[in-house]
């Protein structure tokens, strides 16, 4: 494996104040005029359908319908959004870091949402963990794995994230984590990505074996029976694996035009962050694209 470690580009976000709405839902959502700084995408698939974006500067709800991008949530709760995972149920968890209007501690711990974001409750290992990743377990809603970038450290959850236990202390404290997935049929099963390859567990995160060391992952998503991956290392693209990553099939799929560091799927729609802070939209699997964010400046069509 080439010893080359995986850079990913990490700039700060600017954003304009626009006029807001008589309507009390809609008063401290404002239009993003500039976003960078993409952390995580998660479509809302039980409630509008839309891809959310959790950036360095707050959470951007996507709305393809009206082709619109606005920040949720007052200033107070527009935080350093990492991890952002939305659950089957609905329920939006994230962490991360406090908005600079909050007088909330740092940092965030597992932050919960049962209003798409407009407010957070921020009671569940507060000022403990800062999860850089949440993945939710598709063979089993209710379980949930974090990686903590604070100490790395892995937790999981078996109640959908109210409470947390650490699995492994040791493994990766010294390592980037680029990205954790879960196995499609066994909650036990998950894998990490990181500069040096990827690795896996069958124990629910407790002992790992390094399975890929010529490609790793930069982002995943669960697809069919396994998991569609953008993967970078000796190669570089888009990747099919039905193993966490041990093998990896290229997948016939257009590439947009940067590394793509977040992404998730719903149906035939795909939204997909890259490194230059643009977001892409695919609404045929993935045959085509359109940019509605180039380069940190909206666009949508």
């Amino acid at each position: 494996m080439s010893n080359k470690n995986i850079s990913i580009l990490a700039v700060t976000i600017a954003f304009v104040t626009t006029a807001c709405s008589t309507d009390a839902e809609q008063e401290a959502r404002e239009e993003a005029e500039e976003i960078m700084h993409m952390h995580d995408i998660s479509f809302h698939t039980s409630g509008n359908g839309d891809p959310y974006i959790g950036t360095h500067h707050g959470l951007l709800h996507v709305n393809i319908d009206n082709q619109t991008m606005v920040w949720e949530g007052s200033p107070e709760e527009r935080h350093d959004f990492m991890g952002l995972t939305i659950l089957e149920d609905g329920v939006f968890i994230s962490s991360g870091h406090p908005s600079p209007a909050s007088d909330l501690g740092n940092p965030l711990g597992a932050m919960r949402s049962e209003d798409a974001g407009e407010s957070w409750e921020v009671d569940v290992l507060y000022e403990e963990v800062d999860f850089h990743h949440l993945v939710e377990s598709p063979a089993d809603a209710s379980i949930l794995y974090g990686f903590d970038a604070y100490n790395g450290h892995l937790y999981s959850s078996r109640d959908a994230g109210q409470e947390w236990t650490i699995v492994n202390e040791e493994d990766f404290n010294d390592q980037e984590i680029l990205e954790i997935f879960a196995d499609a049929e066994d909650s036990e099963v998950l894998a990490a990505a990181s500069p040096y390859g990827i690795y896996r567990s069958e124990d629910g995160g407790g002992s790992w074996e390094h399975i890929q060391q010529e490609t790793t992952a930069l982002s995943s998503t669960p697809y069919d029976d396994g998991h569609l991956v953008y993967g970078v290392g000796e190669q570089e693209g888009w990747f099919y694996t039905e193993d966490l990553g041990e093998t990896l099939e290229a997948y016939d799929m257009a590439l947009p035009d940067e590394p793509i560091i977040a992404f998730d799927r719903h149906g035939d729609t795909i939204a997909a962050g890259g490194t230059e802070d643009s977001l892409y939209l695919s609404f045929d699997g993935g045959a085509s694209w359109e940019i509605w964010i180039d380069k940190g400046e909206p666009i949508a069509p």
